[in-house]
């Protein structure tokens, strides 16, 4: 609910970029609640388990990122951001490896480097 409120905020002012990646993470991080623990979306629609793997780490890997670029747009407001980018460019690559790297090699032995990539 809280996601879609602040895309739904994100919509109606496009100049606070901040509540579009807050939004973002309240999604990602309520898509792994769905797949991880009891397997809910297992039990709704016809997923595969590897495509429900696919979609944990993926939203895991991305939940950082989106928290990252809301403080970064959130602390814009408030300081000049010439600290903050620093970081900027680096933790995109590693997310967007991270999330490329599972898609194309989704074997189960994988699975435990990409807690340590996206960390």
């Amino acid at each position: 609910m809280i996601g879609f409120y602040h895309l739904g905020l994100y919509v109606l002012r496009r100049k606070e970029k901040f509540t579009l990646y807050f939004g973002l993470l309240c999604l990602l991080v309520a898509t792994r609640i769905i797949v991880v623990g009891d397997v809910f979306i297992m039990q709704w629609l016809p997923v595969s388990w590897e495509a429900s793997h696919k979609i944990e780490y993926i939203s895991f890997s991305l939940s950082p990122l989106c928290g990252y670029l809301y403080v970064y747009f959130f602390c814009s407001l408030l300081t000049p951001p010439k600290g903050l980018s620093a970081g900027l460019q680096p933790a995109v690559f590693s997310f967007a490896f991270t999330c490329c790297w599972h898609l194309w090699r989704p074997s189960p032995e994988n699975f435990g480097c990409f807690s340590l990539l996206s960390l």
